[in-house]
């Protein structure tokens, strides 16, 4: 194929949508239309919280927020719903995720109060052999 029956190619030809949403248009276009395309694929914004929802797409996003996105708390493990999960981890409420939280903030607590006990133990001691 010579240089500008090529170019004449580009410009005349018709591609359908690889992501299958049924449009059909020129190369040009298609690029544009590749990156605004509502049925390419997508990743749940809670991926990184732990929702393994696979093979969405940006048009079923807001479907899957809505009804279907599911992950664990970080802090206490119950499988949250995304609709859910905002007034789970920021009520501080009788819950077994607050409950979670008060324990682990008391656990740092006493480890923090330990570390302190053995270091004041060290200087106490070193103060006595060097008072010798």
């Amino acid at each position: 194929i010579k240089n500008r029956d090529f170019k004449a190619h580009v410009r005349n030809c018709i591609l359908p949508c690889e992501h299958g949403c049924g449009l059909r248009c020129g190369a040009i276009e298609m690029a544009t239309h590749r990156a605004e395309c509502q049925h390419r694929p997508a990743v749940c914004p809670n991926a990184a919280r732990g929702c393994q929802a696979s093979g969405l797409v940006v048009a079923d996003i807001a479907a899957h927020l809505a009804a279907a996105c599911r992950f664990p708390c970080l802090d206490c493990g119950a499988v949250l719903e995304a609709k859910e999960s905002d007034d789970h981890s920021t009520k501080l409420v009788d819950t077994a995720c607050a409950a979670a939280k008060k324990v682990a903030r008391i656990a740092e607590l006493e480890a923090a109060l330990a570390e302190k006990e053995v270091n004041a133990s060290q200087r106490l001691k070193f103060d006595h052999t060097a008072g010798e």
